[in-house]
């Protein structure tokens, strides 16, 4: 008996208008203009994103969107040092403080090979500021803070 081949895949995630997708799947909708995919995209396994701002400030809340997928996981923080994991499969069921948010994008079957896709949102420290994922009424966040009144950036 022959094992079935896995397909190959195309890594790579872009905007789209307001929309962060990959080749066929719309993961986020209704992205804010002030996250900017980064052009260099010589490396096909993800894109990083930028954050241009307008106002000086030592906290911002960005739109990412709304979450579209089957399930995720949600990693996010409970106390000062520890973390718990959520599950979920709305942008509604992301919680507070959330460190990272893996998403299953897709769960078809090609043939005798399942396929599933997943995306990894993961928010990253820049120089003073740590970020972390959030939701309100339906939407995602991306909350970008110093933790300073004192440091501030506009961009």
């Amino acid at each position: 008996m022959q094992k079935a081949k896995a397909p190959e895949f195309d890594h790579r995630v872009f905007t789209d208008k307001n929309a962060i997708k990959d080749k066929v799947h719309t993961i986020l909708d209704g992205k804010s203009s002030n996250l900017v995919a980064q052009d260099d995209s010589a490396e096909l396994r993800g894109t990083f994103f930028d954050l241009k701002m307008t106002k000086e400030s030592d906290i911002f809340h960005v739109e990412i969107g709304s979450l579209n997928c089957d399930r995720f996981l949600a990693v996010c923080r409970q106390k000062l040092w520890w973390v718990i994991p959520v599950w979920g499969s709305k942008s509604d069921e992301i919680p507070a403080e959330t460190q990272f948010l893996l998403v299953r994008i897709d769960n078809k079957s090609k043939g005798d090979y399942k396929q599933e896709k997943y995306a990894l949102i993961l928010p990253l420290l820049s120089n003073n500021f740590r970020s972390c994922l959030e939701s309100t009424r339906g939407r995602t966040y991306l909350r970008v803070e110093s933790g300073s009144k004192q440091a501030k950036a506009q961009q």
